[in-house]
């Protein structure tokens, strides 16, 4: 019997890798003579870069960046493979900085994202795949524009402050000179569809996770409209309700309207690099899932589209999760649900135990579906 694990991450709670790894465990006690593979997976936010650390050829990266709030300095890492870059925003303006200091949303900036580009740039990467996911900014690639040469005037042509502040005096963006990255491809990978503007879009939906108040997701909208506005009438980049615009604080309407980059779907685009489909044609079984299983998974998130290809290949889908909103199996063979058995406040101190435990207790339930599907009994 040959088992895939491919959990995404439990957000807040424990990374796809170490999700992976408690399931494997639980499954090895179930069916101690199964093949059981474990793969990390990610939409194009948490756990982005761990799909491609073990590439053939796969090269990291680490260097110095600006952090997620000005004068900070981070280690980032990212991941070249043959020509091709994969970079995790979040390691350069990631929530996960902040997590003893106090949220600066209207300070926190990209400027790190947009030197961790410069550095792939200047060592040979034509295609920079971007995840994004995690910000603790809402500057719209402000930053990132910046630190690749971009500048924002007001209307005495100076330099504007390097804050979501400073946008509202903004009256041009002039691109660089100098393009270095003119023909380098751009592609930014999420699982958002919300736009740049509007009740669903950026600020308005994300900025308040960032510590934003209502007085300030004001100021973050008004910002973005301001930057709305100059992409289309310095960069000729109708930028403002493009799906995916809204992702990583503005960050995909920026890298769209500066970098000219191909918003793709987080899921679709990293099965296909990484070869889930042909993974899971060879499986008997596939175990997927995240933290909340909802109806906003049924719409790119990676666990309903492994199920999709499990669905496709006659193969048995199983989804973990810390809690099933949807109250159905239904599109798996079935959900297994960790709150039910553990409580909220355990499972979230105890995740690794709890997942674990929680899928030893579904031994018949697994083995009714799963054996007899299989080609070779356990």
């Amino acid at each position: 019997m040959k088992i895939l694990c491919a959990l995404n991450s439990f957000k807040g709670t424990f990374s796809s890798k170490s999700a992976n790894k408690s399931c494997f465990a639980a499954l090895k006690k179930i069916f101690p003579e199964a093949e059981i593979k474990s793969l990390a997976v990610s939409d194009g936010g948490d756990g982005f870069l761990d799909c491609f650390r073990n590439l053939k050829g796969a090269k990291k990266v680490k260097i110095y960046v600006c952090g997620p709030l000005p004068k900070t300095k981070v280690r980032a890492e990212y991941v070249i493979c043959k020509k091709e870059a994969f970079i995790e925003i979040a390691e350069a303006c990631g929530i996960k900085y902040l997590k003893n200091k106090k949220l600066e949303p209207l300070t926190a900036t990209t400027y790190g994202v947009g030197e961790i580009i410069k550095d792939a740039v200047n060592r040979k990467a034509d295609k920079i795949y971007l995840g994004l996911g995690g910000t603790a900014s809402s500057d719209g690639g402000f930053g990132m524009a910046k630190a690749l040469g971009f500048k924002f005037l007001d209307k005495k042509g100076k330099e504007i402050e390097n804050s979501v502040k400073g946008l509202l005096k903004l009256k041009k963006i002039k691109p660089p000179e100098n393009i270095f990255f003119k023909k380098n491809k751009f592609f930014a990978v999420t699982d958002v569809k919300n736009p740049l503007l509007g009740k669903y879009g950026t600020a308005n939906v994300y900025s308040p996770q960032k510590g934003a108040n209502k007085y300030q997701v004001k100021i973050i909208e008004k910002a973005m409209r301001k930057m709305a506005l100059r992409f289309e009438k310095d960069l000729g980049k109708k930028a403002g309700k493009i799906k995916g615009g809204g992702a990583a604080g503005g960050l995909g309407a920026g890298l769209y309207a500066f970098l000219d980059a191909q918003i793709k779907n987080g899921a679709s685009f990293v099965s296909e690099k990484i070869k889930i489909g042909e993974i899971i044609s060879q499986c008997d079984a596939v175990f997927t899932g995240e933290g909340i299983w909802d109806k906003t998974d049924f719409y790119g998130k990676m666990p309903y589209h492994l199920c999709q290809i499990a669905r496709k290949n006659k193969k048995k889908s199983f989804c973990v999760c810390f809690e099933n909103k949807t109250g159905r199996n239904y599109p798996f063979d079935r959900v297994i649900e960790i709150k039910n058995k553990f409580g909220k406040d355990f499972s979230l101190k105890n995740p690794f135990f709890a997942l674990k435990k929680t899928v030893e207790s579904e031994r018949e339930n697994i083995k009714q579906k799963l054996v007899k599907n299989s080609k070779i009994s356990s």
